[in-house]
């Protein structure tokens, strides 16, 4: 089970991770502008940014340039406050990372958040096992 495996202790950082704070908010909504794009309304739940893999067709590739994933280390509690505001919904942890490639630390108290929420839906999106 998905959480199980999340919830154990981490493992060794992978070479190139970056950990931080990000400075401006983990939830918001997601726009899509561009013409002929079609896509149901969801949030982006920002735990990581960029990947390890460095496929040459990814768009994680076009727009993080050269740097190394990143992965999110705000305090859980400022993360449920955002996420706490929004009554129902979609939120994908895939928007601007692969969700799984690089375990990040605030994905385990992700999903017992979600898994807790009637009406709110945890997206992930990987490329790993």
């Amino acid at each position: 089970m998905l959480y199980d495996r999340c919830g154990a202790p981490a493992q060794a950082p992978l070479a190139g991770v970056v950990r931080r704070a990000r400075k401006s908010g983990l939830v918001r909504p997601c726009h899509q502008s561009l013409a002929g794009v079609v896509c149901n309304p969801f949030f982006e739940l920002l735990l990581s940014s960029g990947c390890p893999f460095n496929c040459h067709y990814c768009y994680l590739q076009l727009s993080h340039g050269d740097h190394g994933p990143v992965q999110f280390t705000n305090h859980w509690p400022e993360v449920e406050r955002q996420l706490d505001r929004i009554p129902s919904g979609v939120f994908s942890s895939g928007e601007w990372a692969d969700s799984l490639a690089t375990r990040p630390p605030l994905l385990g108290p992700a999903i017992a958040y979600f898994r807790r929420q009637p009406a709110k839906f945890l997206f992930l999106t990987t490329k790993s096992a």
